[in-house]
């Protein structure tokens, strides 16, 4: 390397002793960081001497290569490849010990493997409590021995890991690589590709034939970032309505943390104070401040609804927007608990009054509340009318930046305080209105009615009125259990007796059993006491995308399957298979096939086609940009790939065919 050469002079100590060290050292950070740790080491030298910057690079060889690019026996800096290689033997030791039929010895094994990467058993089991079930065991043990969990939890340590280190080497700033660093943004984005390619390739058909690839319900879905916006808009202003009906103050607060966990100072330069927190380690200190606060308030007979954001300073570390509605005669109160719990770690430093907690009360005549919060929850998600953050970058690439940041470090972006459960909600909004009527028409044959509380509220919810709903629901503050609609969960029936069918006791059940033995509970519906609303009409199953349709005059073509969108490959069969499709081919199937082209071209305004490779390789979401990942144009490049993905408009909603949502024979057991 060129500029390991600068070192061989006598300013930095005898090449002859030093220079076969000193390259060793410096080779075993990333590449993206050797030419940082050289300019650093220089700048040590100038101040303090070649010794004391031998030690201070053996130091940080030891701090960061050695602790934080190392679980242990694997580096950090390995491709995603030999990750994964990894997670297979992991796995494969963990299967050879459960093979033996002794599952405790084999649990033994995952608590000292997991011991010694440093990871946490699922679920927390702990092996010496006498509490511990045996099946809970034998599910642990069945999760271990498949290599997803080796590798989601590698890969989660392998982004830390990197994000840290460059944290440490100083490279996380406003002026430098702002919130997360680019080699982590890399991963992570890389990662998000993997993730959209994956789910274009599995589709979800439904017991009525409907198929459509997940990748396309993800994108109508609040995994959409125009979508979650739209819907965190729609509760926060329905928060404000309900605080302006009953006479309630907003209040905007900022927690912070003390200046042992932030790397930089405000204006940019390195923090003599920082100890080496993540920012996982500093979010975890603010959820414990939050939970204090919320038990001195409970325990004072305060309640507060609103909303939560977090974000990241420049360096990575975060801090806590709030935005509480409560009574006015509490404000002074709350503002006292508040100011307490955020000073009681380090509370006499410096700056600790002034910016621990910070309140704005909210101006009715400057604006509302929900406009000010807007900007903090838009330049977390998409940047979308922002312009540019609070350092002058563009808000887009910003919000882009926090959420992988987010993403990297498992820190949960917004959450709801007090008010009604969102679930609920999301549950009613997927309720038509003929939906509603042939649900009733459907109980009706056994007697029941629909209470009017679970109409009431499907209207609420398909008006988008969260206020009102809120209100139905009984208000912001009452406690969960008591609000009278919740979520309707049962255990999932078995389609087929495979699906029931459990290896390890040799017996099949009613009900749908999971990867690891366990009953699986899905969400049926919404209900009030014992009375339900079905909200979810199908049982689907997920399978890889395979050929739908030939071109029809070629009599290429399987059994049409009716399905809203177009996601069909083009066919690679042989001729025998060819002719045994030709002579499975009915009228029916012809027919429908017809029927599907027309309903397409009347939704489409165009004659009907099919997918060419052309226009298949520009319709599917494919990297176009590699390493290096600190380069600008290539994470603006990504970001706009990943951008356009979401942008894609849906395809057609065309009308089902007649009889799709019920079928008395099939839901008899509701």
């Amino acid at each position: 390397m060129h500029l390991l050469s600068d070192l061989d002079v006598p300013e930095y100590g005898p090449a002859i002793v030093l220079k076969s060290w000193r390259a060793g050292i410096i080779q075993a950070f990333p590449d993206n960081m050797q030419s940082h740790v050289i300019r650093r080491y220089k700048q040590v030298t100038k101040q303090s001497g070649y010794v004391q910057a031998n030690h201070w690079l053996r130091k940080l060889k030891e701090t960061v290569v050695d602790r934080l690019l190392r679980c242990g026996d694997f580096r950090l800096t390995h491709d995603d490849q030999a990750l994964r290689d990894w997670a297979d033997v992991q796995a494969e030791r963990i299967g050879k010990a459960h093979n033996k039929g002794d599952f405790i010895s084999a649990s033994e094994l995952c608590d000292r493997l997991c011991q010694f990467y440093g990871f946490t058993l699922p679920d927390e089991i702990d092996l010496e409590d006498p509490k511990t079930r045996n099946s809970d065991i034998l599910k642990m043990v069945q999760k271990l021995s498949g290599n997803r969990w080796w590798r989601r939890q590698m890969r989660i340590r392998r982004n830390q890991g990197m994000d840290q280190a460059a944290r440490l080497l100083g490279l996380i700033h406003e002026r430098g690589q702002i919130y997360i660093s680019g080699e982590a943004l890399g991963l992570r984005l890389k990662q998000k590709i993997r993730n959209r390619k994956l789910l274009e390739s599995l589709e979800a058909v439904n017991q009525h034939g409907y198929a459509a690839l997940l990748s396309e319900l993800a994108d109508i879905s609040v995994s959409k970032p125009a979508i979650r916006k739209a819907e965190m808009m729609t509760r926060m202003r329905g928060f404000e309505e309900i605080a302006d009906d009953m006479g309630h103050i907003a209040e905007f607060v900022t927690l912070t943390c003390p200046s042992k966990y932030h790397a930089r100072r405000f204006s940019g330069g390195p923090n003599p104070k920082y100890r080496g927190y993540t920012p996982k380690q500093a979010n975890d200190y603010l959820v414990e401040v939050w939970a204090s606060i919320r038990k001195e308030l409970s325990e004072s007979g305060i309640r507060v609804y609103g909303f939560r954001t977090v974000e990241p300073h420049h360096d990575g570390c975060p801090h806590w927007h709030m935005m509480l509605f409560l009574e006015p005669e509490y404000k002074e109160i709350v503002r006292k608990i508040c100011h307490k719990h955020a000073r009681r770690v380090d509370g006499n430093e410096p700056g600790a009054r002034k910016r621990r907690c910070v309140f704005k009360s909210v101006d009715k005549n400057k604006g509302t509340a929900t406009g000010y919060i807007a900007k903090y929850i838009s330049k977390s998600i998409d940047g979308e009318g922002v312009g540019q953050d609070f350092y002058g970058h563009d808000a887009k690439t910003s919000a882009m930046r926090i959420v992988e940041w987010a993403g990297t470090w498992c820190v949960r972006q917004f959450q709801q305080i007090g008010g009604a459960p969102v679930s609920v909600w999301r549950e009613l909004r997927r309720v038509s209105a003929e939906q509603m009527a042939e649900w009733e028409h459907l109980i009706g044959k056994f007697g029941k009615s629909l209470p009017e509380i679970i109409s009431r509220g499907r209207e609420l919810a398909d008006w988008g009125e969260w206020a009102k709903y809120t209100m139905l629901q009984g208000g912001p503050i009452i406690p969960r259990e008591l609000r009278p609609l919740k979520v309707w969960r049962m255990n999932a029936p078995a389609l087929r007796w495979q699906e029931g069918y459990n290896p390890h006791t040799q017996e099949a059940g009613p009900f749908r059993l999971g990867q690891y033995g366990d009953l699986l509970e899905v969400i049926k519906g919404v209900k009030a006491g014992v009375d339900g609303l079905l909200t979810r009409f199908f049982h689907w199953e997920v399978k890889s995308v395979r050929s739908k349709a030939f071109a029809v005059e070629e009599a290429n073509a399987s059994p049409w399957t009716r399905t809203r969108v177009n996601n069909c490959p083009e066919p690679q069969i042989s001729p025998a298979d060819a002719e045994k499709i030709r002579q499975e081919v009915t009228q029916q199937a012809v027919s429908e096939m017809v029927d599907f082209m027309e309903e397409w071209e009347e939704a489409h305004g165009k004659p009907w086609h099919f997918v060419t490779p052309e226009e298949k390789a520009d319709l599917r979401f494919s990297p176009r940009h590699s390493e290096p990942w600190d380069d600008t144009k290539t994470l603006e490049s990504l970001f706009q790939l990943q951008e356009t993905s979401w942008n894609t408009p849906p395809p057609p909603d065309l009308p089902p065919p007649d009889g799709l949502f019920f079928d008395d024979r099939e839901y008899s057991y509701a």
